[in-house]
């Protein structure tokens, strides 16, 4: 095996502060600048596309190739998450649900913040191709932090779940 003795984007020498990084997809070696851990991006903390490519390391090249289309995909739910239909899980009336067959388990993971929690399942359900959310719940937990001073910070934490049909 040879091994490279510069980046193969920006041909920075490798040496003991610039470690070689194999990109997982085309199987160059690159610099920690040019090559990217897939949980970087901010929609990785809340909805993963695929777990094909959890803790990857990944070329910015080949990580465009795979992930472009749904991060477009993904910035086109942020803009649209308004239009999905929500219904609480207390709610007593008629749901608009087309089939109950195509219906999916979809939750969020915690927030500081109860409406990002049900903002994270409506991004999520347009995502996978839904626009209709029912029987949403929440759960909340109670975390804690070291204040500043010697006393300790505790605050809650919240978890949407429901589940996702089309209407």
């Amino acid at each position: 095996m040879v091994k490279e003795k510069n980046c193969f984007s920006c041909d920075k020498k490798f040496g003991l502060f610039t470690w070689r990084n194999f990109c997982q997809e085309c199987g160059r070696m690159f610099c920690s600048d040019c090559i990217m851990k897939f949980d970087e991006y901010e929609w990785c903390n809340s909805y993963k596309p695929t777990d094909e490519y959890e803790k990857k390391y990944l070329c910015n090249t080949c990580w465009k190739k795979k992930i472009e289309k749904f991060h477009n995909k993904y910035l086109k739910a942020i803009e649209n998450s308004d239009s999905v239909k929500t219904y609480p899980a207390t709610y007593k009336g008629k749901i608009p649900l087309q089939t109950q067959s195509n219906v999916i388990e979809i939750e969020s993971v915690y927030f500081k913040n109860r409406d990002n929690a049900l903002k994270q399942l409506q991004v999520t359900s347009l995502i996978e191709g839904y626009n209709l959310i029912f029987n949403i719940e929440y759960e909340k937990k109670t975390r804690s932090e070291p204040g500043s001073g010697k006393g300790t910070h505790y605050y809650g934490v919240w978890k949407a779940s429901g589940r996702a049909g089309k209407r």
